[in-house]
């Protein structure tokens, strides 16, 4: 028994000078305890660090001595500190047996412990003295705050030497913005009674188409052109002043794309049958993945511009398949042609081509097209024959294929109108008058029973229950419609129709619409899209 006690205790020392032999030459302070928290082996370099006294470190010294030692020595912080609460704490630390790394100041100097468990207990823990190290970054922090400081010195001498450049490039961005706020807020107003006009002039027309006062009929008819082009213009100008502001954010989703083609078939139909032309629109089965609203104007730009450069023949607008993924819209016309060395220079605003006396714009059309494209990242071509005709060409990605659709439409003559509202209660809530005005005369003309209100209050007082509410959304004492068709809604327990309608172009509008379960009819408001909304919500 005695010789197995004698070799343990050999053995012991053998492995304790062996590692003690190995962390001696080792740059770092070492510091080694046991599972039961004994001090095993350390390294010169640790006693220098911490400067212990002669004799007082010695093998299997208990580590809660070392700690109180160092904690009377106030290395753990605060002086004032319960010590055996302090020395509790690292005690814990170290038999949870999880790593740390930290610095701690000692005597002027920076210490930096990293402790690591070791596999069968215990603790091996480095000190380095990165003292010079932490001075080092010290100094290269002050030399970076010097150097700030000396270029915001220099900064401001700049500024104050270019105050007058400054303040002129202020005054242009404000102009700037200052513009987009007044087209956006002019451009409202502006189109209220451009709107009304031309509704009255529509219902004009078509009292006198049919009547003996031709002469009377032409006048009209050269005054709803009129009207139409002023809107055109006043549109773009909206459409531009957008587009540059930056607030124009795509809303992607997959679309089916016949309910893009087939609604602006049908308003254009008119159009080419007005000018002789044939308008031929073949439906598709693909889905694809765009903003259906931005996509739609994109495809209304196009065909508006073929039908307006088309003297005679035809304008084709349809489909063909490039690859697994992606479909090809092409609009062609056998109209006038670009010339190679124009076709450039179409997508610039405000650029026209030739004598446009018959043709009235500003030359926004394609520039806007060409806008919206890239916003919507699909690419366009163009291809054209001076004197044979022009294809303009939308890349889309597809992503699937619907079913049977319908035959191709052919340009169609006017919606029959009559009296499709027969039995029909309206309460039309406008602050316009006149367009209020023309709004009712149309309404009553198909048939319905209009009551016209000025205000939510004085909608709210109609006694007779509606069957569909027409509501504007900028309202006087700056209610707005949306709350209007709450109020109203709920003041006939029922989920009535509406229509919401208006010429802001501020997106949260139609956001606004879509959550209260609206239909949105954007101004100015034209009788064959009116028309066709209340069928589909009647």
């Amino acid at each position: 028994m005695a010789d197995w006690a004698t070799e343990a205790s050999r053995l012991y020392r053998f492995n304790r000078e062996l590692l003690q032999a190995s962390v001696e030459n080792i740059p770092q302070g070492i510091s080694v305890i046991d599972k039961d928290l004994r001090l095993v082996a350390w390294n010169r370099r640790y006693l220098e660090i911490f400067n212990y006294p002669d004799g007082f470190i010695h093998a299997g010294m208990p580590v809660v001595e070392l700690l109180r030692y160092n904690a009377k020595r106030g290395l753990f912080g605060d002086p004032d500190a319960d010590i055996q609460e302090e020395v509790n704490k690292r005690l814990n630390y170290l038999r949870r047996g999880s790593s740390y790394r930290y610095q701690r100041q000692h005597e002027g100097r920076v210490i930096e412990l990293q402790g690591n468990p070791m596999p069968e207990g215990g603790f091996v823990t480095a000190y380095t003295d990165v003292t010079k190290l932490v001075k080092a970054q010290e100094e290269l922090h002050s030399i970076n705050q010097e150097l700030e400081n000396r270029v915001k010195e220099r900064t401001q001498e700049l500024t104050e030497a270019n105050s007058l450049m400054e303040l002129a490039k202020r005054a242009a961005e404000e102009a700037h913005l200052s513009k987009s706020r007044f087209f956006a807020a002019a451009g409202h107003d502006l189109m209220q009674p451009f709107n009304a006009a031309s509704l009255f002039c529509e219902m004009l027309q078509q009292r006198l188409e049919h009547a003996e006062q031709q002469e009377e009929f032409a006048l009209a008819a050269q005054i709803q052109q009129s009207l139409s082009n002023a809107e055109e213009l006043l549109t773009m100008l909206l459409e531009m002043t957008k587009l540059e502001s930056g607030n124009l954010k795509p809303d992607i989703q997959q679309v089916p794309l016949n309910d893009v083609l087939l609604p602006l078939a049908e308003s254009f139909s008119i159009l080419a049958k007005e000018k002789g032309i044939t308008l031929r629109v073949k439906p598709t089965k693909a889905l694809v993945v765009t903003d259906k609203r931005l996509l739609s104007r994109v495809i209304q730009n196009l065909i508006s511009n073929a039908i307006r450069y088309t003297d005679s023949g035809r304008v084709l607008c349809g489909v063909r398949r490039r690859d697994k993924h992606s479909i090809e819209l092409q609009i062609i016309d056998t109209g006038r042609g670009i010339p190679a060395d124009k076709q450039n220079e179409i997508f610039k605003e405000f650029h026209q081509l030739g004598d446009q006396a018959d043709n009235p714009g500003l030359g926004l059309g394609l520039a806007i097209v060409e806008r919206m494209c890239r916003l919507l990242q699909i690419p366009i071509t163009l291809k054209s024959i001076e004197n044979q005709g022009t294809c303009f060409g939308v890349l889309l990605p597809v992503s699937g294929w619907q079913g049977d659709v319908a035959k191709p439409i052919v340009v169609q003559g006017t919606p029959q109108q009559g009296a499709v509202l027969n039995g029909i209660h309206v309460i039309l809530l406008d602050n316009d008058v006149t367009l209020r005005l023309a709004i009712a005369k149309l309404l009553r003309g198909w048939g319905a029973e209009v009551t016209a209100c000025h205000s939510i209050e004085e909608a709210m007082a109609v006694s007779k229950k509606p069957n569909l509410l027409f509501v504007d959304y900028h309202l006087d004492n700056d209610e707005v419609g949306v709350t209007g068709i709450r109020m109203l809604r709920e003041k006939w327990h029922r989920q009535l129709p509406a229509i919401l309608s208006t010429a802001d172009p501020d997106e949260s509008i139609r956001e606004q619409v879509i959550e209260i379960q609206a239909a949105f009819l954007p101004k100015p408001v034209k009788q064959a899209a009116l028309l066709r909304l209340l069928k589909r919500l009647l």
